[in-house]
């Protein structure tokens, strides 16, 4: 479940599916909150899904990402809506200690045949808790593509997008950790056309959501910081570490 897609018209009640392969002592915890709509990525995914130049891809993880959390060769990440884990797989080809975690059983089906090594888990990211928590990666995951909200809100989408960061910020980060949240958005405050309706959210917009979680550092995908009120159309990358 990564990246901006074009989201279904009416999400369907489904249930999801587990994988044959889990972590001892995993288990599923509290309310639903929202894990995306397994159909429609379970769909997506038995097409082509996602397109990526790996090359590129595994130059951006090196280069950008890895510096930007500070990890080393062992730390612990869960990439959370990691779709068929391209992603997942070239943090642990970095040397990471990796649990990739997804919400479409074919998107999981997908990643166990091409990455066999990996460590993947079939479930809703609002949901999977594990007894080994560490830093988190979440690359496009759909609860950033819309309104943020603060507590109790949820947005048009019925959302809750503050309890599902919060969630994930106190049972899968662990302290000294960070989230690594990386998303598309021109910074805009503004919505897309009304048949996408993905919000373009303002780094005031996700300062506010993530700041009570932790410290905030958020630049472009480049790694470099954004200048207020200019256009951007490189993309967001927020680092949010939680206390030690």
């Amino acid at each position: 479940m990564t990246e901006q897609s074009p989201a279904p018209k009416r999400p369907r009640k489904t249930t999801t599916r587990t994988g044959a392969t889990s972590r001892p002592r995993t288990r599923k915890t509290g309310p639903v909150l929202d894990g995306g709509n397994p159909t429609f990525y379970d769909r997506f995914y038995a097409g082509s899904g996602f397109r990526y130049q790996e090359d590129r891809e595994r130059a951006f993880v090196r280069g950008v990402l890895i510096p930007a959390a500070g990890w080393v060769p062992g730390d612990r990440v869960i990439e959370i809506g990691a779709g068929k884990c391209l992603h997942a797989r070239l943090l642990a080809e970095a040397g990471l200690d990796v649990t990739a975690v997804e919400v479409s059983a074919t998107g999981v089906d997908a990643a166990r045949r091409a990455y066999p090594g990996l460590d993947v888990q079939c479930a809703d990211a609002a949901q999977w808790a594990t007894d080994r928590p560490g830093n988190v990666f979440a690359r496009g995951l759909s609860w950033y593509h819309y309104e943020l909200t603060g507590p109790g809100e949820r947005n048009s989408r019925g959302v809750d997008v503050h309890a599902c960061t919060e969630r994930v910020m106190r049972d899968l980060v662990a302290p000294g950790c960070c989230m690594v949240m990386q998303i598309v958005s021109d910074l805009t405050g503004t919505h897309n056309p009304p048949d996408r309706k993905v919000h373009q959210s303002t780094v005031a917009e996700f300062e506010a959501l993530f700041a009570p979680f932790g410290q905030v550092s958020i630049t472009d995908w480049a790694g470099q910081p954004i200048v207020p009120g200019k256009r951007h159309d490189r993309g967001v990358l927020v680092v949010t570490r939680r206390a030690g």
